[in-house]
């Protein structure tokens, strides 16, 4: 259904449900350590998307976790899935994606690549937003092929093997927990992530789609606007410096918080809707977090159209 072939053979690694959430405590560990899980817990207090009883580590290995089906890990190059879970066969098309996009455009590269630059948060999502629009767009299609090309059957199968006893209770618990900001970036990827990919698909194709990672997207604003991804009309942000540290206050985190995040700032005041319609029309920012003693700074400089 995707259109690319297997360079060699998938290692393919069942777990059972305790294993996997120990496997997926240990990779959110891995890439959010002490350290860095207390900065993004400080940065999310201070804009105030965090309330100051929620613990961002057991929100991130609580309840969510129970409900991976399955993942593809670009550092083992191994395909886990966890026996016992509903929608195996979905599930496996969509991390299938995972190990064909690692095998042909190199996933590990890439997020080394997030790492070595200056923190760029929104940057680093609208690439997600490619992988996992990728992945949840080819497992739509590959519903369709199970259901015989009819796009409606193939959401009842979605349905039907979704609605399993207590599956639906553990999404909507594992949302209940996570506050709005956190959900919303945790969803945009494959919500938004697809409208973005399944668009260039049926424009150009598959082949379109493998274009994409030659040249990514940069922003979610991009994602949330794909005219602006478009090579007649591409619109990139502005790279934007910061004054150095004001005299007496110590750096605690730098980063840009996009278009998306925005949003997601002013849904708190605004509402969603007019929260979208304020955040259009951003085209750069980036923000610094300082503290002296118990005390905090938010420096926030932002561009617009």
């Amino acid at each position: 259904v995707r259109e690319l072939a297997f360079k060699t053979p998938l290692d393919i690694r069942i777990l059972t449900p305790a294993e996997s959430v120990a496997e997926i405590a240990r990779l959110m560990m891995k890439e959010l350590p002490p350290e860095k899980l207390a900065v993004e817990e400080e940065v999310m207090r201070a804009f105030g998307l965090l309330k100051p009883d929620q613990d961002l580590g057991q929100i991130l290995t609580g309840p969510f976790a129970h409900l991976v089906g399955g993942f593809y890990d670009p550092e083992t190059k191994a395909l886990y899935l966890i026996r016992g879970m509903p929608a195996q066969a979905v599930v496996t098309a969509h991390e299938m994606t995972h190990a064909l996009q690692d095998q042909h455009y190199d996933l590990q590269a890439a997020q080394e690549t997030f790492k070595k630059g200056r923190t760029d948060s929104d940057r680093e999502l609208a690439f997600t937003c490619l992988v996992e629009g990728d992945a949840t767009h080819l497992m739509e299609e590959y519903l369709k092929t199970t259901a015989g090309g009819n796009p409606i059957a193939g959401v009842r199968i979605l349905l039907e093997t979704l609605a399993q006893p207590g599956l639906i209770l553990n999404q909507l618990r594992a949302m209940r927990d996570m506050p709005p900001a956190l959900l919303r970036s945790v969803t945009f990827p494959y919500e938004n992530g697809k409208k973005f990919v399944a668009g260039i698909q049926r424009a150009q194709g598959w082949k379109g789609v493998d274009a994409m990672f030659a040249h990514p997207p940069v922003s979610s604003e991009q994602i949330l606007h794909p005219e602006k991804y478009a090579e007649a009309a591409r619109d990139d942000p502005v790279e934007i410096a910061l004054d150095p540290a004001p005299e007496g206050w110590e750096l605690v985190s730098e980063d840009t918080m996009g278009e998306l995040g925005i949003q997601v700032l002013l849904t708190q005041g605004l509402g969603r809707r007019e929260a979208e319609k304020a955040a259009a029309g951003w085209d750069g920012d980036r923000y610094a977090l300082y503290k002296k003693g118990t005390g905090r700074q938010v420096v926030w400089k932002t561009v617009w159209d």
